[in-house]
């Protein structure tokens, strides 16, 4: 249960120790400049575009169990989106 086992997620581990399944997340992702000391860390120019993206974790009640901010180089990265529409609960 060691945060450097290769295997294991975050969310493995706030499982196995608190109990806590995550349910969902809400992330934002914006373009940001890499500052001097991102850039020495991500190996990129200071000043070169990086893909912030702040997310926060649920568990399956709705509450806030978790926040993150990670910075990606931009020109390497790929996601992939699923956008969950309302289905049938619809009114129309």
């Amino acid at each position: 249960d060691q945060l450097t086992n290769d295997h294991q997620s975050i969310y493995t581990l706030l499982f196995r120790r608190k109990g806590i399944v995550v349910d969902r997340g809400r992330a934002e992702l914006t373009p940001v400049k890499a500052t001097a000391a991102m850039a020495a860390d991500l190996e990129v120019k200071r000043g070169s575009v990086l893909l912030c993206i702040s997310q926060v974790d649920f568990d399956d009640e709705g509450r806030a169990v978790m926040y993150s901010i990670e910075h990606h180089v931009a020109d390497w990265v790929r996601f992939n989106i699923e956008r969950i529409g309302p289905g049938g609960t619809i009114d129309d």
